[in-house]
């Protein structure tokens, strides 16, 4: 739980995807915390927007986030650093992991791509534009 503007404010899945084969196109996902469950199954994102500041894509998924998709961190309205994503994949056979190609990371405030959801995460930033970031030190 975070305090956001002097209010307790807790986690909001804007979506919970946890069906194989689905895909997105042109879609919206906003929230503060835990924006995006993708939770299991194979999933396809294209041109999406998906806003945040707390681990906004979660999940164990096996996720595209393919060209033009809007990554936004919104950490100025909690007032510390923030993580784009948490992957929980389950071990080192597991197909699971998060892909970010050719999309657009930016943001308001300090915020890191991703932090370990389990001992065997997996994401991956190609050909990814980031602005306005702000890399938090390790």
């Amino acid at each position: 739980m975070a305090d956001v503007n002097g209010r307790p404010t807790t986690w909001a899945v804007a979506a919970a995807i946890d069906g194989d084969k689905q895909s997105f196109y042109q879609c919206s996902f906003l929230s503060v915390q835990d924006t995006l469950s993708d939770a299991r199954g194979r999933h396809y994102f294209y041109e999406c927007t998906i806003k945040g500041a707390i681990d906004f894509i979660f999940g164990s998924g096996q996720s595209l986030y393919d060209e033009k998709c809007q990554i936004v961190s919104v950490t100025d309205v909690i007032g510390f650093p923030g993580y784009i994503t948490a992957n929980g994949r389950g071990g080192p056979d597991d197909p699971a992991g998060f892909v970010f190609k050719d999309c657009h990371v930016s943001g308001t405030g300090p915020i890191n791509l991703g932090r370990a959801y389990g001992n065997h995460s997996r994401v991956l930033f190609s050909g990814t534009y980031m602005e306005n970031i702000r890399a938090c030190p390790i």
